[in-house]
């Protein structure tokens, strides 16, 4: 029992130095196994970190072991898992999504979720995520509601391939397409028509600001490349509907860039600060504009992630566990 114990200790000490922004609940709330490996005591080298997919238009490390899906839809060409380059199965929303990601690549954090839970999509409609990674956004939306179709475009091939290996993990391939290419130089699939919801979780950091991470990926994943953030926003607003709603997640520090553009005339604008827990300065925000809307901009109650204990409060529970939607509009509301 004192060896059992020590081993779930020296586990949680990896997690702790390899989760971008240390959220241990967030690790409580995935079912994250090797592809083919046991799911009960993952060596440390594989715990479970955050991370952001990587939307670039130059390719950044490649993934290696990508073959063919087995019958059981797991990736059977992985066959040195305790090797660097595999892929990790991660499970979301309570077992209603299945991710495949690269083990040393970047991973699921939780601004996915929350971005796919405030789309205000309803069944039969179509919708697009804009640099979806590894599809965890667009898998997650396509989950929590019936009959709505998924788009997902992807600069990178190799991750735009393990989404649509995710799909077919979570059953969802009938609903979810993942297109390669760059919305610098989109291809067809997704200029020839228009979609009613546009979802996006754009780099966070503009170039030449801050300190760039010493590992390329994680670099090239969180600072701003050849598309701008107003690239990214012309963008979706581009490829909405008139009437349509376009939905960023993005850091909270950025929130006057992202206003300054969406104010010249684009739609009606709703923003929610993400607080980690109450007290604290936020750090994330989601901003949904509305096109063909007017009005002054909504800035809704803040979305408290966290109670006093670290647990989530019940409201993040329900969008992170329970798949419910977050609403970024109260009719008639506007807060001073």
């Amino acid at each position: 029992m004192v060896k059992v114990i020590a081993l779930r200790l020296s586990q949680l000490v990896y997690m702790i130095k390899l989760t971008r922004i240390n959220d241990l609940v967030f690790l409580a709330l995935v079912d994250h196994t090797l592809v083919g490996g046991r799911c009960d005591a993952p060596h440390p080298q594989y715990a479970h970190s955050h991370s952001r997919r990587v939307h670039r238009r130059h390719p950044a490390q490649r993934l290696s072991g990508l073959g063919p899906l087995g019958a059981s839809g797991v990736d059977k060409s992985v066959s040195a898992l305790c090797q660097p380059g595999g892929l990790t199965k991660t499970q979301l929303l309570g077992q209603r999504v299945t991710c495949l990601q690269p083990v040393n690549g970047f991973r699921i954090a939780i601004d996915a979720l929350l971005l796919a839970a405030a789309v205000p999509a309803r069944p039969g409609q179509m919708t697009m995520e804009v640099g979806c990674g590894t599809g965890a956004a667009a898998l997650c939306l396509a989950a929590r509601i019936r009959g709505v179709h998924v788009t997902g475009l992807e600069i990178q091939p190799d991750l735009a391939e393990l989404a649509r290996r995710s799909a077919a993990l979570s059953g969802l391939s009938a609903r979810v397409d993942v297109v390669s290419g760059d919305l610098l130089d989109p291809p067809s699939d997704v200029t020839a028509g228009t979609f009613d919801h546009v979802f996006a979780n754009p780099p966070y950091i503009k170039p030449g600001t801050g300190q760039a991470p010493a590992n390329q990926a994680r670099a090239l994943a969180t600072i701003e490349g050849d598309a701008s953030l107003e690239n990214w926003l012309e963008f979706c607003l581009a490829r909405t509907t008139p009437s349509g709603t376009v939905t960023i997640v993005h850091r909270h520090d950025r929130m006057r860039d992202i206003l300054e553009y969406l104010g010249d005339c684009h739609g009606r604008v709703a923003v929610m600060s993400l607080i980690p827990k109450q007290g604290a300065a936020p750090k994330r925000i989601l901003v949904q504009v509305t096109k063909g809307q007017e009005g002054p901009i909504s800035y809704m109650d803040d979305l408290i992630l966290h109670e006093d204990d670290r647990q989530y409060s019940n409201k993040a529970e329900g969008i992170l566990r329970h798949a419910q939607p977050l609403q970024m509009w109260d009719p008639g509301y506007v807060k001073e």
